[in-house]
């Protein structure tokens, strides 16, 4: 089975690193530099990161997924289940109906998947003082956040947890809840 990461951000090494310690990766899809005008809050390289974990890393130039050569490297690849762990727009529609088996996102929110769309969701539950946090995994489909929950779980958030603490315990459960599916 050809399993690829579609990833981008730091916050997605913890998560990578899991799966992989369970499930085969293939390859990570990610961007190789920051592009100029485009704002992407936790950038890092992962053709680095594709390096300390010796995994293919197949580099793309633009964060949108139009770029018609980006496109075509990809529809290159062999892609059974892609998983999104640390990219912050949608998924076009071409690249979900590649996926021989589905893609399969996570998104996060106090108040659950259908009523915390938007920006920034662990961030506001720091800042609104939220007990808790529900992370699920989802087929990804046309819409935002829409396709079928695939798995949900809940974590505590205390007075001792930053956005740093928030993004790991977030993290482990998505990972682990991928590898358990």
């Amino acid at each position: 089975m050809n399993v690829y990461v579609l990833c981008t951000l730091e916050t997605g090494f913890e998560s990578i690193k899991y799966i992989k310690s369970n499930i085969e990766i293939k390859g990570i899809i990610g961007l190789s530099k920051r592009i100029k005008n485009e704002l992407i809050s936790g950038y890092s390289d992962m053709g680095k990161f594709c390096r300390l974990i010796d995994t293919e890393f197949v580099s793309i130039e633009e964060y949108t997924l139009k770029n018609d050569k980006d496109k075509k490297k990809i529809q290159e690849l062999d892609i059974d289940i892609l998983l999104v762990l640390g990219w912050q727009r949608l998924i076009p529609m071409w690249l979900i109906k590649q996926c021989k088996i589905t893609a399969i996102g996570s998104h996060g929110s106090p108040f659950g998947i259908s009523a915390g769309r938007g920006r920034s969701p662990q961030n506001w539950a720091l800042i609104l003082g939220k007990k808790q946090f529900e992370i699920s995994i989802f087929k990804i489909e046309e819409g935002i956040d829409s396709g079928d929950i695939i798995n949900s779980e809940k974590f505590s958030l205390t007075i001792h947890d930053d956005i740093e603490t928030s993004y790991l315990k977030s993290t482990m459960i998505e990972a682990k809840m991928i590898v358990e599916s």
